[in-house]
């Protein structure tokens, strides 16, 4: 039995293709890694820490500004990681770290819009 590397569907011995994606059990392709894992991996810890300092900023109105700087850069951060991580390998942790970057970036996104909205009955007033 062998594996395919890229959709894991099991084949045969004598199987030269995956019926799946077509893979070439003859001619072995090199899978692909993330180069710089470290960096992403990083990246996208870092972004995880900015969302979080952007989800708190909104609720201090003197910090507000800093929130919105906080959750673009995050987003930017996860963003980049999360792209370079698209079709690696070796690049779960970063891909789910990078999620949870975004995630929090856009959580600090509406945590702003509700608080500082100048709809009536909806966020606080000054």
């Amino acid at each position: 039995m062998q594996v395919c590397p890229f959709c894991d569907t099991i084949a045969d011995e004598q199987t030269t293709f995956c019926q799946i994606c077509g893979y070439s059990f003859i001619l072995t392709l090199p899978r692909p890694f993330l180069s710089h894992r470290r960096l992403y991996l990083f990246l996208s810890m870092f972004s995880i820490f900015l969302g979080i300092l952007a989800c708190a900023f909104t609720f201090f109105p003197s910090l507000y500004i800093s929130s919105i700087i906080l959750f673009l850069a995050t987003i930017g951060l996860a963003g980049v990681s999360l792209e370079k991580a698209q079709g690696k390998s070796d690049a779960g942790l970063v891909k789910i770290l990078a999620i949870i970057g975004l995630a929090f970036g856009a959580l600090g996104y509406i945590f702003f819009m509700f608080i500082h909205s100048s709809v009536p009955g909806i966020g606080y007033s000054m």
